[in-house]
């Protein structure tokens, strides 16, 4: 017996060293290590030979630095894949990198895809010739990234002999990696429901569209923890969905923002969607269409040219009461008091002409309109107040106008116009009425673009996106409507005698209307400081002071009449307009937005996920120099019973976009609205998820009203 357990013992240890001398037996084919201190790369073969097919198969494979990563072959945010240029490699057919389902990382806010610690990129290698070597030389270029990121470049050599195939000691790693790379669902496991773009894609600029990608997919197999990848064009560009599941896990619905960059308006892509799990990773090819939904009157609503020119004359006539044109309501009003006790006939010219300049005004506008929209250009009502020469050029004629209702300066004509059209009038005091009520005029339209009354928007609107007889013509009918009260009292000058006779009263009228002008003349300089910086609005206040105090001496004490104030003024105003290049706008600018808590950035593109959420999203679209939105601010959005409502982060995203300054994504959301202005007000909701517009000028009881309707399901 004991013969019989020693012989056993024996035949289990020479088994044992058979297969430890059969191990060691098996060859390991692989490149040399490429090591850095960030890790290691080579290629490695899982057989020693080909199959019957000339097919063999290889694996890139990276052993990584702690926390150190490479990339997916589309990396998301940012990000370059490892790529393999089989430059001088020979008997070499085809060669197909495989790549095994990633991980997705967060980098310095950006959402990337890739590979940590250990990954082996399978490669199917398809030979030309099965009796000749493949001989590998590879050039590697691969971007390795922690909280930096280090491009590397290497060569890696292989020599493959022509032999009966064996599996390598690499073999069954390889294979196991293999098994990662997620299969085409030709069985259909997973069926597409719906797949769309939601509303809320805007095209930002020319050339880029942004929007977020809806997608639901329902599955045969029970979710667990998925993600979904999304490959297509290198001119797409997705970020990292939000997934939401349905209670039986079987049913996935993905949020996908995206950027395209397309000068269309409308593109078709193929778009490969890889969803992966922990049992399971499937890939299904879908065609998407990426276009941007239009909501604006001249597509959805279907008004009559003829109702929009009516709302345009509308628009201009409200105009009139709207409080960015109180200070020139101010200026007619003592224009009317200082010609009642004119002859007739020069009441009914002296309104003519503020009326033509007001007239004139708008078809420059739309002539500039024109232009802009020829050379692609971004227009809007009122954005000629996010230019700062545009304000300080303002500031000046502002000043001016103030002065002279003082009686401290005369804005007067050139001679030589002056008499011709004053020629029969050569004896009169105020012999320079045409330029005095024409620049009234000019001077009212400039500052009623920063307001948006009533119908002006939908107005402006439909003339923005229509042809140039449109747009001609509805600016024409907005200065018709605007003009109106002037019209009439040249029409009917007998309204100008009804007024109270001029006396020692008006002198304080004079000053109340200077110190109006004043004022606006401060708002104005108030802007520069968030446009600009506070340094360049001091500058600008004591260059504009200089050039008034210059003026008021000339008129008053009748010194600096000669050349020295000449070149002082001529020195002052350009180093007006040289401010906005002189002084650094990067040091010192104040905060352009500084809500409230409650109140987020505007990003239309998470829009359609907090819809997905159930949650009310009120869009605040508002700029300093826009005084409709400050009025909205304080009589509407800053009263107790709103604030509760957008304060309740459970269920509201408040979202403001401030265009006190040029922004792109601002005018392009915008647009798809048919707007061209603000203030601008839209609610999204459960049962509003394409949004409901709110009018230019806000109430209560309207915004309350517009949530319950955003909020009630259907």
């Amino acid at each position: 017996m004991r013969f019989v357990l020693i012989f056993f013992i024996l035949i289990l240890g020479f088994n044992k060293s058979v297969c430890h001398l059969a191990a060691q037996n098996i060859p390991a084919v692989g490149s040399n290590w490429f090591s850095t201190e960030h890790g290691q790369v080579r290629i490695v073969s899982a057989s020693t030979g080909y199959t019957e097919d000339n097919k063999i198969l290889l694996g890139l494979q990276f052993q990584l630095a702690k926390d150190w990563k490479i990339y997916w072959k589309q990396p998301g945010e940012s990000g370059l894949p490892p790529k393999l240029d089989w430059y001088n490699s020979t008997n070499i057919k085809k060669a197909t990198v495989n790549w095994p389902m990633p991980i997705r990382f967060d980098s310095q806010g950006l959402s990337t895809i890739g590979y940590q610690d250990e990954v082996i990129l399978p490669i199917e290698i398809v030979v030309t010739n099965s009796k000749k070597p493949l001989i590998l030389k590879t050039k590697l270029n691969y971007l390795t990234c922690n909280k930096i990121c280090i491009p590397y470049e290497t060569k890696l050599n292989l020599d493959i002999m022509p032999s009966k195939p064996q599996p390598t000691k690499h073999s069954q790693l390889i294979k196991s990696f293999f098994d990662k790379v997620p299969k085409n669902d030709e069985r259909g496991t997973i069926s597409t429901k719906t797949l769309r773009v939601s509303p809320g894609a805007i095209k930002v600029g020319n050339n880029t569209i942004e929007g977020t990608l809806i997608a639901e997919f329902e599955s045969l197999k029970t979710f667990s923890r998925p993600d979904v990848f999304l490959e297509g064009p290198n001119s797409i560009l997705f970020s990292e969905p939000t997934i939401a599941m349905s209670k039986n896990q079987s049913t996935l619905k993905a949020l996908i923002p995206f950027e395209i960059d397309t000068t269309d308006n409308s593109i078709a892509e193929n778009i490969t969607f890889t969803i992966a799990d922990k049992t399971f990773g499937l890939s299904k090819r879908e065609l998407v269409e990426f276009s941007i939904p239009k909501f604006g009157i001249t597509k959805t609503t279907g008004l009559s040219f003829v109702l929009i020119i009516g709302l345009a004359f509308l628009g201009g006539l409200i105009l009139n009461l709207m409080p960015c044109v109180l200070p020139v309501l101010a200026l007619k009003m003592f224009s009317f008091l200082s010609t009642s006790a004119e002859k007739t006939q020069k009441i009914r010219i002296n309104f003519l002409y503020t009326s033509f300049g007001i007239i004139f005004s708008f078809l420059g506008l739309a002539t500039t309109v024109l232009i802009l929209n020829r050379i692609g250009a971004t227009v809007g009502w009122g954005i000629q107040f996010q230019q700062p020469w545009f304000i300080i050029g303002l500031v000046i004629i502002v000043s001016l106008f103030s002065l002279n209702v003082f009686g401290l300066f005369d804005i007067r004509l050139p001679i030589w116009l002056n008499n011709f059209l004053n020629k029969d009038k050569s004896g009169d005091e105020n012999n320079n009425n045409f330029l005095k009520h024409f620049g009234t005029g000019v001077f009212a339209t400039l500052l009623a673009t920063p307001c948006s009354a009533p119908f002006v928007g939908t107005a402006v609107g439909f003339a923005l996106a229509g042809t140039p007889l449109e747009i001609f013509s509805i600016f024409f009918v907005l200065g018709i409507g605007m003009s109106t009260p002037f019209l009439l009292v040249a029409a009917f000058p007998f309204l100008a005698r009804k007024l109270p006779r001029p006396g020692k009263w008006t002198r304080y009228v004079k000053y109340f209307l200077g110190l109006a002008l004043a004022a606006t003349s401060g708002w104005l300089v108030f802007i520069i400081s968030y446009q600009l910086s506070p340094n360049a609005a001091i500058a600008l206040s004591l260059v504009i002071l200089l050039i008034c105090l210059i003026l008021i001496f000339r008129n008053v004490l009748k010194i600096f009449q000669g050349f020295t104030g000449n070149i002082v003024i001529t020195c002052g105003l350009i180093f007006a307009f040289l401010i906005p290049t002189i002084i650094n706008s990067d040091q010192n600018v104040l905060e352009v937005n500084t809500p409230k808590a409650y109140w987020a950035d505007f990003e239309p593109n998470k829009i359609p996920s907090y819809i997905e959420e159930g949650k009310i999203v009120f869009v605040d679209l508002t700029a300093k120099w826009c005084v409709t939105c400050q009025f909205n601010k304080r009589l509407v959005l800053d009263r107790k019973i709103i604030i509760e409502k957008l304060s309740d982060k459970n269920k509201v995203v408040a979202m403001r976009g401030d265009w006190t300054q040029p922004d792109l994504r601002i005018s392009s959301y915008l647009k798809t609205f048919d707007r061209y202005g603000i203030p601008f007000n839209i609610i999204y909701g459960p049962n509003s998820k394409s949004g409901i517009v709110l009018p230019e000028l806000l109430t209560v009881n309207n915004v309350l009203e517009k949530f319950r309707q955003a909020k009630q399901k259907n």
